[in-house]
């Protein structure tokens, strides 16, 4: 059992989730996507959407949940960072877009991590 810093905990949650993705049949665009406006974790397709990725990791006795923990100054920052994004990359602005979350529960004692995937987490 080892004790990871905040910003090696996160860096290890976007690996999990964009492995985890790609096994769910995701292409990844764009990882730490950022401009003036915020960042973007994970930018990934899946078929013809796509699709905006917020990865959250959490203790497992967190009092919020990873979608709970967004608020609206975050979305409004993703959801600029994401215009920028399909602005660069005009071939994708006509595909069918998303914005989902990847929640990880971290349990420190046991040092194991779980997955959850919220599709359509917010518009």
């Amino acid at each position: 059992m080892y004790s990871l810093k905040k910003q090696q905990l996160g860096a290890l949650a976007e690996n999990l989730a964009l492995n985890y993705l790609i096994k769910k049949r995701c292409k990844l665009l764009a990882k730490n996507f950022s401009c003036k406006f915020g960042e973007i974790d994970l930018i990934m397709q899946l078929d013809d959407t796509i699709i905006f990725v917020e990865v959250r990791c959490k203790a497992i006795n967190s009092l919020y949940t990873p979608l709970e923990s967004i608020n609206t100054a975050k979305i409004i920052k993703i959801k600029k960072t994401a215009n920028v994004f399909l602005l660069n990359n005009n071939k994708l602005a006509s595909n069918i877009c998303r914005f989902d979350v990847i929640s990880i529960d971290h349990n420190s004692s046991k040092d194991n991590f779980n997955i959850t995937w919220i599709t359509d987490a917010f518009n």
